[in-house]
């Protein structure tokens, strides 16, 4: 008896993090190649309403501005722009109810979202504007799109979304589809790729956070040594800027080619992408390191998009959140 029971704890933990649906996803994804599934995918084509979202973890501006990427850079032209906040988590937290990086001194919607966002979810402290992209609703970004019928479907290579913790849950608990790979780009996309090919007949919304440009900014098989040029600490005088700035650099443009087949994939449909960083790094300017931190080199992120014709929600699924809600 007690081993049933706990069986059944466990049964009921994987259930409540989705595990058991996505572990046989998983194990299926590994046998996909990416450019069989983008033929198949290119064939019959994803829903022009469909969504890609990627974040380059700690990517710096200046990095993504000299990389030769020209697949991220094909999406659209490159934006300056303001980090939600000064590490991965807060910073996903913030976009997934909204808070995208900004432009802070722009007037126009969409770069700056207190003018119209991207994501907006139907509350009393952010009410819907006309110029919006999409409105949602739910407790962040990803519920709102289970609402509206979409297959949400997540890949992440930093801690912060491993299911198996507790404080990841807020970033990890709502996708329908997910997988926490650690830092290896080929597996993402192998995953994503055939877990898209699998739902081609719904609307997606997909999103994959990129580990090779976060420290120790190093890749599978990278020819250079294994050792992290940036370690978080102003008074670690073994770090090399140089060598920060050439291997997220290089990092960038090998992720940049994996990338390939899942851009195409949205572009040829029409689809929307939006490519960003979460955060940046210090290099040694003013003796810093890493992030974790308030400085421009943090807090300065590159951003690309292209969006398809404005995504209106059906009234009905805005309409509960609207009732009674009174803007400021």
């Amino acid at each position: 008896m007690p081993k049933l029971r706990r069986i059944a704890k466990l049964a009921r933990r994987a259930l409540h993090k989705g595990e058991l649906s996505r572990m046989w996803t998983n194990r299926r994804a590994r046998r996909v190649d990416p450019e069989q599934a983008l033929a198949e995918i290119e064939k019959r084509g994803l829903d022009p309403e469909s969504f890609l979202f990627i974040t380059l973890d700690s990517c710096r501006y200046d990095t993504f501005e000299r990389a030769e990427c020209p697949n991220l850079k094909s999406i659209g032209s490159l934006i300056r722009a303001d980090a939600p906040a000064t590490f991965t988590l807060p910073s996903h937290a913030a976009m997934f109810v909204g808070i995208t990086p900004r432009v802070a001194q722009s007037t126009e919607p969409l770069l700056n979202p207190t003018v119209g966002r991207i994501f907006r979810l139907q509350n009393r402290i952010a009410p819907g504007k006309p110029d919006d992209y999409i409105q949602l609703e739910g407790k962040n970004i990803i519920e709102g799109f289970n609402r509206l019928g979409y297959m949400t479907i997540g890949a992440a290579a930093m801690r912060w979304f491993d299911p198996q913790v507790p404080t990841c849950f807020m970033l990890t608990s709502e996708f329908k589809r997910f997988r926490y790979t650690g830092t290896d780009i080929e597996a993402q996309v192998r995953f994503l790729m055939q877990t898209i090919g699998a739902f081609l007949d719904q609307k997606l919304f997909v999103f994959l956070n990129v580990g090779e440009t976060h420290t120790p900014y190093r890749y599978r098989n990278a020819p250079w040594p294994n050792n992290n040029p940036c370690v978080a600490n102003r008074l670690d005088h073994n770090n090399d800027a140089k060598q920060c700035a050439e291997r997220q650099q290089w990092c960038l443009e090998f992720v940049d080619q994996q990338l390939a087949p899942l851009i195409k994939a949205f572009q040829k449909s029409g689809a929307s992408i939006l490519a960003c960083a979460d955060h940046g790094d210090c290099h040694g300017e003013d003796g810093l390191w890493g992030h974790c931190l308030y400085h421009d080199a943090v807090m300065t992120v590159p951003m690309v998009m292209k969006l398809a014709p404005r995504l209106k929600a059906p009234a009905a699924a805005v309409a509960a959140s609207r009732n009674g809600h009174e803007g400021e």
